[in-house]
């Protein structure tokens, strides 16, 4: 009575789209999102000259390189918001820029493609409360990020407590990240470190 809609719609009843995902929720009241209709929507290959993968160290052009900002800003949100398995691909790629080579600018299609073909939707599980607990994910790679630098990433989920006994439980993840190290890492050791550290954070 206090508020008008546009529109209203029952997810257990049909998806909806809302900021880029298609949202649905399920009969036993968990949730389906999947971001994969705004990629093949919103976000476009870096068209390249027939010829232009022959040198692939070459300097892309300022055509190129904002196609490649368009690219990499597209395929980030769409992983900050439902695709948490391209976050190594979109940061990775992001640090190519400002001035990226015409193989980073393949390696973006292929990325893109990549996200495309694996539709891996996001599955909220209905979790009683009673039983919910969080679970931490986290990884390093050693001097992938250029300079010296690592890779790091984590991702936090809710799951059922069962799994804390060893068992198969049902896990939802809840928030990612995967970003370049600040600093060298010396020894993997210390990456892997850095990178729960975040995580726990």
């Amino acid at each position: 009575t206090r508020f008008e809609f546009g529109t209203w719609t029952c997810l257990r009843d049909t998806a909806k789209e809302y900021g880029g995902r298609t949202l649905k929720q399920l009969v036993s009241f968990g949730f389906h999102i999947t971001m994969t209709r705004y990629l093949k929507m919103k976000v476009r290959e870096i068209q390249l000259a027939r010829g232009r993968g022959t040198k692939p160290l070459d300097d892309a052009t300022p055509g190129e390189v904002t196609g490649m900002r368009g690219l990499v800003g597209g395929m980030a949100w769409s992983i900050r918001e439902g695709q948490p398995w391209g976050a190594g691909d979109a940061s990775l790629l992001a640090g190519t820029l400002p001035q990226p080579k015409v193989k980073d600018l393949q390696e973006a299609n292929a990325a893109l493609r990549r996200l495309i073909a694996n539709d891996v939707p996001i599955w909220i599980k209905p979790i009683p409360l009673d039983r919910l607990r969080l679970l931490l994910f986290a990884y390093s790679g050693f001097g992938n990020a250029g300079g010296g630098a690592a890779q790091l990433g984590f991702m936090v989920c809710s799951c059922d407590q069962d799994i804390l006994s060893g068992y198969q439980a049902g896990i939802s993840p809840l928030t990612w990240k995967s970003h370049r190290m600040n600093r060298a890492g010396a020894n993997t050791f210390f990456c892997e470190c850095s990178g729960l550290t975040e995580g726990l954070g």
